[in-house]
């Protein structure tokens, strides 16, 4: 429902990936002006759209893109963005290890899962065309070829209950997505999310005139029990952003006593059949909603979604994590990404549909890597039962800034990312900051 280290380590293991030279190439130009992919393992790969890159072979570490400077690259109206976010790496990197950790980490250790989004629920009826289910199933297949133990799968209310169109058909196609994940023996994380209202998020234009919060919380235990007996996942988040719930469902939400109150309707006679059922708040939000779930709710574990990364939100994700280790509580990072602020504001200030479209451009791809190297290292850091990235699709690529393109909208900028993604999903072709992410998986 996304919105809105360095070090040694990270670029011993990406030189030992992509090579040497492409990381000193990386530091000098800020991942450059196009998008690079290729297959792990095999050597150069290129399609029209994607740069060739050497991914064996390197047999020394190389620098990867600091701190210190923004790469010339940079457009100049994201040069403010770029710094800012250079500097808050540097502040979550200052987290590692620091403060109390979470009590729930699973034996194996904390499951480093990645985002379905092309099976996301807000994209309604597109989920059912043919093409669909392959390409997540090889999104599937792909991240766990990069080492991902985990999935994590948005499913939208009340798109399962069987009054809803095509609720059937949404059912088996999930079914089918869930019976991927388990066959490549990876944890699936679930997020039952209301389905957006805002058109140009999703397609399926709920109506929820008229619900009033005692109908949603048995409509939302209905959908759960669904999801719980026929996916059977790992986790399921019931309540993960309160205030984003609160704006599409039109519903007071985003109190600790509502949330609290929800929760309690929702989950009183759930038959949770071994699947782990949690709820949270993500980062600019209150932690106050966090401590009050963890205390008087009977959840099994905390949920927080890390978005963006300024100096309010990591402070809160730290009392977060506190919070959870003081309920003896596990803790589930089930969405997280590096956000972009919108160039046109202050730094720091984001905007969902400016979001959406600047995150594609090429020379971010350095912070990318480096932030989900850093958020990977921060969970295992603190007990996290996981961690997911949410916007996995730039593992697969992005697309060249231009100024005709700056000028596009988010839709029209999406579409030619995903003309490079899509290609590459098939084949099996991962960007550096795919790489970046299974080098860490991996660690």
């Amino acid at each position: 429902m996304a919105h809105g280290k360095r070090g040694n380590t990270m670029r011993k293991l990406l030189a030992m990936i992509i090579g040497s030279a492409v990381l000193t190439t990386l530091a000098g130009c800020g991942a450059a002006q196009a998008s690079t992919a290729a297959p792990v393992g095999t050597g150069p790969g290129a399609s029209t759209a994607v740069a060739a890159l050497t991914v064996t072979g390197a047999s020394s570490p190389g620098t990867f893109a600091s701190g210190s400077a923004v790469p010339s690259s940079v457009p100049a109206q994201y040069r403010a963005t770029y710094a800012e976010l250079q500097s808050n790496l540097t502040d979550l990197s200052n987290q590692m290890g620091a403060g109390s950790s979470t009590p729930g980490a699973p034996a194996g250790g904390t499951v480093v899962a990645g985002a379905l989004n092309l099976a996301d629920g807000n994209r309604g009826t597109s989920l059912l065309e043919p093409s669909t289910l392959p390409e997540v199933i090889e999104t599937v297949n792909h991240l766990h070829q990069l080492g991902a133990t985990g999935a994590m799968l948005e499913i939208g209310y009340p798109m399962l209950l069987p009054s809803f169109p095509n609720s059937a058909a949404y059912l088996s196609f999930y079914e089918k997505v869930a019976a991927a994940v388990a066959a490549d023996s990876m944890a699936l994380s679930v997020e039952l999310n209301p389905i957006f209202t805002d058109p140009q998020v999703s397609s399926l234009h709920p109506d929820y005139h008229g619900l009033t919060v005692a109908t949603y919380a048995a409509q939302q235990q209905e959908e759960a029990q669904i999801v719980i007996d026929y996916l059977h996942p790992t986790y399921l988040t019931v309540l993960d952003e309160p205030s984003t719930f609160s704006h599409n469902l039109g519903l007071p939400l985003d109190t600790p006593p509502a949330d609290v109150s929800l929760l309690d309707a929702e989950l009183s006679g759930l038959q949770r059949r071994g699947t782990l059922i949690g709820a949270g708040v993500g980062t600019w939000e209150s932690p106050a909603i966090e401590k009050a779930i963890a205390d008087e709710t009977p959840v099994d574990y905390l949920s927080v979604h890390l978005y963006p990364t300024g100096p309010a939100q990591l402070a809160n994700l730290a009392t977060i994590t506190e919070i959870a280790a003081g309920a003896h509580k596990p803790l589930v990072m089930d969405e997280t990404w590096l956000s972009k602020s919108n160039p046109d504001s202050p730094p720091g200030i984001g905007n969902p549909d400016i979001e959406g479209k600047v995150k594609n451009w090429s020379f971010w791809q350095p912070l990318d890597s480096q932030f989900l190297t850093t958020v990977v290292t921060y969970a295992r850091s603190h007990g996290f039962s996981l961690v997911s990235p949410f916007s996995t699709d730039l593992f697969f690529g992005y697309v060249k800034w231009t100024p005709a393109l700056q000028g596009e909208s988010k839709g029209q900028v999406n579409s030619a990312a995903a003309a490079v993604q899509l290609p590459n999903i098939v084949t099996g072709r991962f960007d550096l900051t795919g790489l970046a992410y299974g080098a860490s998986a991996r660690s």
